[in-house]
């Protein structure tokens, strides 16, 4: 027997991807101060990340990623690289990937619509500077549920 079809549209998520415990609760606390509703789903390790992405189904729109946020320095591999092979997975193209990082984005980031991430966000040492940086992006982080 099949379930029913639920009454309520489904919420798709964030992936912050972020290694720092202490960066992920700032990251929540960001979105609860801006009212960004929109589920994280939190991994400390690019491989895990990968692991996850590589799952999801791109027949189903609902599954994938409304955002990924990802830290530049990861324990286990370049955050670049990580951005790479996100942006070499099909599925995941039409993904915004806003990239964090303490200090200047390096050089090999490119930011826009044809760079290989939207958005560059400084992991300010202030906290109401780092509110302000995710504010920029505060539609790509409260995206509309899926119908």
């Amino acid at each position: 027997m099949q379930a029913p079809p639920s009454s309520h549209p489904a919420r798709r998520s964030i992936v912050l991807i972020e290694d720092n415990p202490a960066d992920v609760v700032l990251t929540q606390e960001a979105f609860r101060m801006l009212g960004v509703e929109t589920p994280l789903k939190v991994y400390g390790r690019g491989q895990d990340a990968i692991g996850y992405l590589a799952g999801l189904r791109a027949e189903d729109a609902s599954t994938l990623p409304a955002a990924i946020l990802l830290d530049l320095h990861l324990p286990d591999m370049n955050g670049m690289d990580l951005l790479q092979a996100i942006k070499d997975e099909l599925k995941l193209q039409k993904v915004p990937v806003l990239v964090m990082s303490h200090g200047a984005a390096p050089d090999s980031l490119t930011v826009g619509e044809n760079g290989n991430a939207v958005a560059f966000v400084e992991k300010s040492v202030d906290f109401d500077t780092f509110v302000l940086n995710l504010d920029h992006h505060k539609a790509l982080l409260s995206p509309p549920p899926e119908p």
